[in-house]
């Protein structure tokens, strides 16, 4: 009895090998933009901290965009992806404390409240699914 000859799988995007793609290259971007915000804050220049943070959001939405549009999503692009997104949210909350401390000052119980929140989520994904979870699809 012959059995019919199975194709090939079709190669998806979350199985591709190569990480060093467009929407990769924007998160590099964007985590080192996120590292050159905190001295950028603290040498106290509001004005440059603005704009690269603006940058740091626009290739956030871009490469989510790009991966989708170029077929080049990775599980590790999903994964450097929330690096750096943390890391730009990270560097703007110390920003706009250093900056804008007096303004920020009075809301610190809801932004311990959210960072709370997100603490719980990363710590109880990582207990439940020993990797630190990634919130891309």
């Amino acid at each position: 009895m012959n059995r019919p000859r199975r194709s090939p799988a079709p190669t998806t995007a979350t199985n591709q090998r190569s990480i060093i793609n467009v929407p990769n290259t924007l998160c590099a971007i964007r985590l080192v933009g996120a590292c050159a915000m905190v001295p950028i804050a603290w040498i106290d220049q509001p004005r440059l901290f603005l704009i690269l943070f603006l940058v740091t959001a626009l290739t956030d939405w871009i490469d989510g965009k790009l991966a989708i549009w170029l077929n080049q999503r990775t599980e590790f692009g999903a994964r450097f992806d929330s690096i750096a997104d943390a890391a730009m949210y990270g560097a703007l909350l110390f920003g706009l404390g250093w900056l804008k401390g007096d303004v920020i000052w009075p809301a610190w119980p809801w932004i311990a409240a959210a960072l709370l929140s997100y603490a719980a989520t990363m710590a109880t994904g990582a207990i439940k699914f020993r990797q630190w979870p990634s919130y891309h699809s």
